[in-house]
């Protein structure tokens, strides 16, 4: 019996997937939408409403996202509290390789909330470089950037002010084609006492400013913890949504960004100069975090990419005996001679890590989806059951009752339950099978 079928024989076969389908309704619910309450604040007079010409913002599941932003010259730019990203990274990993082999071009992915970051090394994407910045004094916070490798990104230390549990953000300028930049990732904890809003918005109108002078495109990421579907009614909620516009900046979510059970807030946003119209941005529920990722699509064109990219190194033999001739040519006598431990894992480490990358390169290689496998462990039973788990998470959050939350979790739980052993069995047989070939583990 292969692997696919002993999940099947197990009972977890997505069948339950036949009765949640669920059409994606979530569009349709008023009290998730921040765009009547924009109508009455600001009114309906364009000269009055900056948001009468702009593209409001959709939910999007994966399948529609794709469908809506494949193979366009238009990059797009994530953004997702993670919620501890040592945690979530393989969850993040699976996603992102998802959208790009549907044919998504991901510029670049903004965070918060990374957490303490213990070693950057088990946090790599393929063909993005990581730039963040943790909080040293306290837990929890922080902000990252993952932004496209080869596009010469460094940070912008006079946009990256970082006062911890108040104003935490990182910027970071690059070049696309033929135009520069600049990204930043800003998070506000929620801490509500009087004194932390003041010093939010002190420091959030001097950002502004000072972005506001750059000669060049800008975009802001955020969760602020200010829910902006108050806005009828709540103070704080109106002082940063003016604070943006006196500035010149135009806040394009406008639909819930964080749903648990009959919950709902818009505290992620998306921020760019008022005069950028093409500009489309939007949600995506998801559940590898309890808030859902927003997006920023940079331009609406449709010319197509060439073709979407595969990301591998190539171990032939060749380039094994010379990265082992290579190694045994190397001096170790500026590791051994370090009396301290990390400081000399980090000097073999720069030496080793120099050598891995130039014998064994990355390189790309066109993806056809019915040759290459993103994950070789996703069997076909566990990519129907992961239907069936995205079918009930939509249900969850369209229909939030107890029994439609209770029957996602403990579905979600199986799921990732037997992901995990699908994982575990997966390595355990590539590691029986070349227990004699290690070069082809």
């Amino acid at each position: 019996m292969g692997r696919s079928e002993q999940w099947e024989a197990d009972g977890f076969d997505g069948a339950a997937s036949d009765n949640y389908t669920g059409g994606y309704e979530l569009n349709d619910h008023v009290h998730l939408d921040l765009a009547p309450a924009l109508s009455h604040f600001f009114g309906d007079d364009p000269d009055s409403n900056p948001y009468i010409n702009v593209n409001l913002s959709k939910f999007y599941d994966v399948a529609n996202f794709i469908k809506n932003f494949k193979n366009l010259t238009c990059p797009i730019i994530l953004n997702i509290n993670i919620q501890g990203l040592h945690s979530k990274f393989n969850g993040l990993k699976d996603f992102i390789q998802e959208l790009s082999a549907g044919g998504i071009f991901i510029l670049a992915i903004t965070l918060q909330e990374i957490w303490q970051i213990v070693d950057p090394c088990f946090l790599q994407l393929d063909n993005f470089a990581f730039i963040s910045t943790a909080r040293k004094n306290s837990r929890g916070g922080g902000v990252g950037i993952y932004i496209r490798s080869g596009l010469s990104a460094k940070i912008n230390q006079t946009l990256s002010p970082f006062l911890e549990g108040i104003f935490e953000t990182i910027s970071i300028d690059f070049k696309f084609k033929t135009k520069q930049y600049t990204i930043s990732s800003i998070y506000r904890p929620p801490n509500n006492t009087a004194d932390s809003f003041n010093l939010f918005f002190a420091n959030l109108e001097n950002f502004l400013h000072n972005m506001s002078r750059l000669n060049q495109p800008y975009y802001i990421f955020t969760d602020s913890n200010i829910n902006l579907l108050k806005l009828a009614n709540n103070i704080h909620a109106q002082q940063y949504l003016e604070t943006l516009h006196s500035n010149g900046f135009l806040q394009l979510v406008t639909k819930a960004t964080r749903i648990i059970g009959p919950t709902y807030s818009l505290i992620d946003h998306v921020c760019c100069k008022n005069e950028n119209s093409k500009l489309s941005a939007g949600v995506i529920p998801h559940d590898l975090s309890d808030h859902f990722f927003t997006f920023l699509s940079l331009e609406n064109e449709s010319k197509p990419l060439s073709h979407t990219e595969l990301s591998y190194r190539d171990f032939s033999k060749n380039n094994l005996d010379e990265f082992k001739s290579a190694l045994s040519n190397i001096g170790w006598e500026s590791v051994l001679s370090l009396a301290n431990a990390d400081l000399a894992f980090n000097e073999f480490w720069e030496t080793f890590s120099s050598l891995f990358d130039i014998y064994f390169p990355i390189k790309t290689k066109k993806l056809n989806k019915n040759i290459h496998k993103i994950q070789n462990f996703l069997t076909s039973g566990l990519l129907k059951s992961r239907t069936t788990k995205i079918a009930l998470h939509k249900l969850s959050i369209s229909h939030p009752t107890d029994d439609n939350i209770a029957k996602y979790k403990t579905y979600r739980n199986l799921y990732n339950t037997l992901l995990r052993k699908s994982k575990i069995l997966h390595y355990q047989d590539q590691l029986s099978t070349n227990v004699k070939n290690p070069k082809k583990m």
